[in-house]
């Protein structure tokens, strides 16, 4: 059986690329922006994927119930984002802004978004990230739970049928009171 986080995960990276259609990039969360200089190309609008927190318990027989922290990294290139909010000579030059709409559009994508096996995704926190040039990045909180049936004991069980006959070679004496109950009558 598959794993269930990497289930999770691909549902939620096949979830956004289908609803947004203009998103180029998501992938696991590897620190990329502080490492765009030497890290492998990666296009934008982009979404990076991190599981931060995956609090577990045991429901027995292999079943696991885990408690999800997922934060995404959503990265918006925007080389003229510095250009504009200015007025210059009588015209008012508007900031491009556009990048609130690509964050609006995540989170209608995922808002109450259910993977297969997990409660729906509940938006917690959303914090900038400011230390980086011409890439506006935004870090997004859900939380979400789930139950992991991939290590479960009874997935490989097999169900035997009608129940086998016991065939002995003697009677059995059930009306003995001394066998029934196993005192000895006096």
């Amino acid at each position: 059986m598959a794993s269930f986080i990497k289930d999770v995960h691909k549902a939620v990276q096949l979830k956004l690329f289908t609803d947004i259609t203009y998103l180029k990039t998501v992938q696991e969360f590897r620190n990329q922006f502080e490492r765009i200089e030497e890290e492998i190309a990666f296009d934008f609008p982009c979404v990076f994927i991190e599981f931060t927190a995956m609090d577990s318990m045991s429901l027995g027989q292999g079943v696991s119930s885990i408690d999800f922290l997922m934060r995404l990294y959503l990265g918006f290139e925007a080389l003229d984002m510095s250009n504009g909010g200015i007025k210059y000579n009588g015209n008012i030059v508007l900031e491009n802004l556009d990048f609130y709409d690509f964050q609006n559009d995540v989170h209608k994508c995922l808002n109450h978004y259910r993977p297969n096996g997990c409660s729906a995704l509940q938006r917690t926190n959303i914090e900038q990230d400011t230390d980086h040039t011409n890439i506006y990045v935004v870090k997004m909180d859900y939380i979400f739970h789930g139950i992991d049936q991939a290590t479960d004991v009874t997935n490989g069980l097999q169900e035997t049928g009608a129940p086998i006959e016991l065939e002995l070679g003697i009677d059995l004496i059930i009306d003995n009171p001394e066998i029934r109950t196993g005192k000895e009558i006096i």
